[in-house]
């Protein structure tokens, strides 16, 4: 067969490819919305136009902020720049935005990086309408299509099989059946939000999981957030108002992580709709009726908060009918080794590495004896971080982050000396971690955020160990 002839075959069947791709997303029930890395169109499925009240032709090839010029009017631009920074997929976001015909509209999106070549190429976002998203799981659950038939564990994502990871999720499973409200207790990183969503599935899988992180977003903001407000109720507000994370939660969950950094006073207005199942707007006249459950999350020792008058006793009562203590990584033994293994397969799917490196034993004894107080996300830094620094097929000592390295000194140390007490190798990994992050800040001119991609830490982490060790910079 002549040269011409394969090749006009090849492009033949590429263009039979596209343009079944093409069919397919534009009649699929989801919008599909892709942008390259110049913030450019590049796909506009069916969907979207009916949803947004666009037509493809009036957007493709065009930047996203030339179709949506008020990103007040569009969350979904923030969402997509945060997965630009962060180079990490944003799964079950709840966003709202104001189509042209000044309807509200509030939508369910997963959005994705697209790598090629092993550079981000660009952005795609699947969104449905809040209210229908949970059918197709209901669907699922009724014909049983997941796992040979079987309904889908919604505590499968939750890997570990220690002790202390399986008692929680056994309690996990049985307060889900009640509709009280759950406190989930634990240090930064231990995955309370993993627990959050669990329980969700297990309990109110048709009605939408809403998660709002009160530390995150400025305390003039949190009570806008949460009970919605009225058009043109102050300065900078939409026009048409905007419905509150409760209101959204409407049949579902409302997830409320960091609990403890919610203001005073708004911890009294968030008990009365606790109680009443009620919501008002801001600068609204007439109580809006709404079926949540809210799980809480926090860091803090919320009932010392309490004791001090910093937190509501009352509201603390009402948030912790159940009270949940999430294991941190260190008291989970191989489960970090389990852990291990998942974030390798995940980094190499994300960055298209055909081999799948293996621990060293020595690697293995460092991991399963540090201290882990990042827990499980600074497992998963620690993880990418040495894939990046290896070429071969084994992780070695050499491979891992330099605090990880003052680690393992420290413990052939100790072997070489067996009569080191506990409390004096604790003292003395302490003044090591101490030193590393000295030697790191200076190396970086008393930058953190430098500091911590060195450790292959997390900049919250970094902060803490600072005040801790008292370093002056």
């Amino acid at each position: 067969m002549r040269l011409s002839n394969i090749k006009d075959e090849r492009m033949a069947f590429l263009e039979f490819e596209n343009a079944l791709l093409k069919s397919i997303i534009d009649n699929i029930d989801e919008g599909v919305f892709v942008i390259n890395e110049k913030e450019e169109i590049i796909l506009f499925n069916r969907r979207s136009e009916e949803t947004d009240k666009l037509k493809r032709e009036n957007v493709l090839g065009k930047n996203e902020r030339e179709v949506y010029p008020n990103p007040d009017d569009h969350d979904l631009l923030s969402y997509e720049m945060q997965v630009k920074l962060d180079q990490k997929p944003i799964r079950q976001q709840n966003f709202s935005f104001v189509r042209l015909d000044r309807k509200e509209m509030n939508l369910i999106v997963d959005i994705f990086p697209f790598y090629y070549k092993e550079s981000l190429a660009a952005i795609y976002s699947i969104g449905r309408h809040a209210r229908q998203i949970d059918k197709h799981i209901i669907r699922i659950k009724e014909t049983g299509q997941e796992n040979g038939g079987k309904e889908k564990d919604p505590f499968a994502l939750i890997l570990g099989e220690s002790k202390a990871l399986r008692e929680v999720i056994q309690k996990a499973r049985k307060v889900a059946r009640y509709d009280g409200g759950i406190l989930l207790r634990g240090e930064s990183g231990t995955g309370k939000e993993l627990f959050a969503r669990a329980i969700h599935d297990e309990s109110r899988p048709d009605g939408p999981f809403i998660a709002i992180n009160c530390a995150a977003i400025p305390k003039s903001l949190i009570e806008s957030e949460l009970f919605g407000y009225e058009g043109g109720s102050f300065t900078g507000a939409e026009r048409r108002g905007r419905a509150g994370k409760i209101e959204l939660a409407e049949g579902g969950t409302l997830f409320l992580d960091e609990i403890g950094d919610m203001p005073l006073d708004l911890q009294a207005v968030l008990l009365r709709v606790l109680e009443d199942k009620k919501v008002m707007h801001i600068g609204g006249s007439k109580y809006i009726p709404v079926d949540f459950r809210v799980i809480a999350a926090t860091n803090k020792d919320l009932w010392e908060m309490v004791l001090k008058k910093e937190f509501r006793e009352d509201l603390y009562f009402r948030l912790a009918v159940f009270n949940l203590a999430i294991p941190p990584l260190h008291a989970r033994g191989n489960d970090i080794l389990k852990l291990v293994e998942h974030f390798i397969e995940k980094n190499c799917k994300r960055f298209n590495i055909n081999r799948y490196p293996q621990l060293s034993p020595k690697v293995s004894d460092v991991l399963l004896k540090y201290s882990w107080p990042g827990n499980v996300r600074e497992l998963e830094n620690v993880i990418a971080y040495s894939l990046a620094m290896t070429n071969g097929d084994t992780i070695e000592i050499k491979h891992l982050p330099d605090e990880m390295r003052y680690t393992s000194n420290l413990l052939r140390e100790q072997k070489a000396n067996s009569c080191i007490k506990s409390l004096e190798e604790l003292s003395n990994m302490e003044k090591i971690e101490k030193k590393a992050i000295q030697d790191a800040m200076s190396k970086n001119g008393n930058n953190i955020k430098d500091t911590a991609k060195m450790l292959g830490l997390g900049k919250s982490t970094i902060y803490r160990k600072i005040k801790r060790y008292e370093i002056e910079f």
